[in-house]
């Protein structure tokens, strides 16, 4: 009896110990667990589509790498930044929110020179904008992700409601005045022609037709821009600054569908393509080239670039090149391309996958692939404080603080007193 017992212990650990072996080979023949992990701080990550796909996509093309995001909301984005780089914490990989931020990180020691990694890897610079603008001391400090310019985008159903024609390419800022106040006076209380955000550096851009170097520009330039602002609130076209100040902050005031027309990035048309198929709203939606001042002018965007820079101190600084690579690169690309975001990386296929996104979304494709003028060298420091002088003297000629005039004045002064100081 005791030596049946002793072989039915034995019969059953020799299953166990098969069971088990069987269950270490199946974890064994599975997929390897990350051998790097790289942190990657950006905004919007919890916003938009495309960043999401672009990461997804990745880690299914490398395996070894995880990637960890840090995300922020944009308007508290480079503060938020800077306090994650003083606390020290760990980061990887940089998304920068405008060149003059580049600028900063650069005095800060931040970015790793990519010269090396472009030449190890055979990488084609020629397939961005200019990349003159990404680099430092002749350094190339980041790659391009995106790039990104001002459009018009308007309300075809308000449009239709006024039985007034679309917009169309080549409008004229004296054209879309007039636009403006036909639509709201059809539309009737409530709803207007015109929706702009005050965000006086966009301001100062959009408002003219070809890119302005503020370190020597007459700011007599702004006038224009700044009159047709008052002429807007004077005609009803465009909700008082001084009404709804707090509400103009918001990019997504369009889609309330109150708005027939509205000048903003090109990077909102992510946004309503993908907000109005979640059936956040439901009119439909049309884009064109901004309007410029001079009748028959073509149109003139500088490209505002997106780069994405490498922290020179990362631990893992070969994964970081490869997801720099694969996002600002051809896949990457194509990704932006379906998102209707506007790649910095440019190819025959990815124009060809843009162009077909904007023919889907009843765009011309033109509107996204072309009008582009050279992305402008970020101001230096002295730069930077004249740039800060002028939206401080534009918003409060915006807000009726200071006559025109002489805000423009006190810009010419200040940018005096900068320009000679020690």
């Amino acid at each position: 009896m005791k030596r049946w017992k002793a072989l039915l212990l034995c019969g059953v650990m020799l299953c166990l110990g098969t069971a088990g072996y069987a269950w270490h080979s199946r974890q064994t023949d599975a997929p390897t667990a990350p051998q790097h992990v790289i942190r990657v701080v950006l905004w919007d990550y919890g916003t938009v589509t495309y960043d999401k796909r672009m990461v997804e996509a990745f880690e299914q093309e490398n395996p070894d790498v995880r990637v960890e995001v840090i995300s922020y909301p944009p308007t508290y984005y480079n503060s938020s930044l800077e306090a994650l780089l003083d606390s020290g914490e760990r980061v990887d990989v940089i998304y920068v929110n405008q060149l003059p931020e580049l600028v900063g990180l650069y005095a800060r020691d931040i970015p790793l020179p990519l010269d090396e990694l472009v030449e190890r890897d055979g990488i084609d610079l020629s397939v961005y904008p200019d990349t003159g603008v990404l680099r430092q001391d002749g350094r190339l400090m980041a790659l391009p992700y995106r790039q990104d310019k001002f459009v018009l985008y308007y309300n075809i159903d308000l449009f239709d409601e006024a039985g007034i024609p679309y917009p169309e390419e080549g409008m004229t800022w004296d054209a879309f005045r007039e636009t403006g106040k036909q639509l709201t006076d059809r539309l009737g209380k409530g709803r207007f022609g015109v929706s702009l955000l005050k965000k006086e550096e966009h301001m100062c851009r959009y408002m003219l037709d070809a890119p302005p170097d503020w370190s020597k520009d007459d700011f007599s330039k702004l006038r224009p821009g700044l009159e047709l602002w008052r002429a807007l609130e004077q005609d009803g076209s465009i909700p008082r600054l001084t009404d709804s100040d707090t509400q103009q902050f918001s990019q997504r005031m369009f889609e309330t569908g109150a708005f027939g027309m509205f000048v903003h990035g090109s990077w909102y048309m992510n946004f309503l393509m993908a907000d109005r198929k979640a059936g956040r709203f439901n009119f439909r939606w049309g884009v064109v080239s901004k309007p410029r001042w001079t009748d028959g002018a073509a149109p003139v965007n500088d490209a505002w670039v997106t780069p994405v820079c490498i922290n020179r101190n990362s631990g893992e600084q070969e994964a970081a090149w490869r997801f720099v690579k694969f996002v600002s690169g051809p896949e990457g690309a194509r990704i932006l391309a379906e998102e209707l975001v506007i790649p910095a990386y440019h190819s025959a296929g990815t124009d060809a996958a843009l162009a077909r996104t904007a023919r889907e979304n009843g765009i011309d494709p033109a509107v996204c692939l072309e009008g582009f003028a050279p992305p402008q060298v970020a101001p230096d420091a002295q730069g930077r404080q004249i740039l800060d002088a002028l939206c401080t003297g534009y918003g409060r000629a915006l807000l009726g603080l200071d006559g025109i005039g002489e805000s423009i004045d006190a810009m010419q002064r200040e940018r005096a007193r900068i320009l000679h100081s020690p």
